[in-house]
């Protein structure tokens, strides 16, 4: 899984083959990822079911914080709890390959559908996703779900660039924890336009 959440989050769900992943995960039986994963939609599903229950209590975690301080209605510090635990699955390079993962899971012609099937995982998600809908109360419940999946997209692109190219473009190296911070407040001035 960690082969395949690689490969799709550098190339894309769609340019990857299944025996280009069964390559790099060093499988020889050519059929072994067929057996356990059965076909493309099954092993996004599956990659989402290993790393889901993982960030679950993180993030519930940080919504108790948040909720106990009376943050509940700023956008900002729900942002930070739907993204920062993603933030946190990071390889021995640290690279953050579920959020590339994720980031072209967005551009899959499918992709949040198959992300949606799998959010009973994730409570946590949802709820925070609530309280930040509820923030935008202008709009109507599809345009801020279309500008949170486009913020979404553009915070993911972020994380990736940085990854790929650690230096910030001209304005310093940022730490980590004020990288993440600006691209959050980029996609909440995005939602909130």
């Amino acid at each position: 899984m960690r082969a395949a959440e690689e490969l799709l989050g550098t190339f894309g769900i769609e340019a990857v083959s299944m025996r280009q992943i069964m390559i790099a995960a060093n499988v020889s039986n050519k059929s072994a990822i067929a057996y356990h994963f059965g076909n493309r939609d099954e092993l996004i599903r599956q990659i989402l079911q290993w790393r889901l229950p993982v960030l679950e209590p993180i993030r519930r975690e940080m919504l108790d914080a948040v909720r106990a301080q009376g943050l509940e209605h700023d956008p900002h510090h729900l942002a930070h709890v739907l993204l920062l635990p993603a933030c946190r699955l990071v390889d021995a390079d640290g690279k953050h390959r579920y959020m590339a993962f994720l980031r072209q899971l967005l551009r899959f012609e499918h992709g949040l559908r198959l992300r949606n099937t799998e959010m009973a995982l994730s409570p946590t998600s949802s709820a925070a996703y609530q309280l930040f809908r509820e923030c935008f109360p202008h709009l109507s419940a599809d345009q801020c779900r279309w500008r949170v999946q486009a913020a979404t997209g553009l915070f993911f692109d972020l994380v990736y660039d940085r990854d790929r190219s650690p230096l910030d473009h001209g304005i310093g190296t940022l730490p980590e924890e004020e990288f993440l911070d600006e691209a959050i407040r980029m996609m909440v001035a995005c939602c909130a336009v």
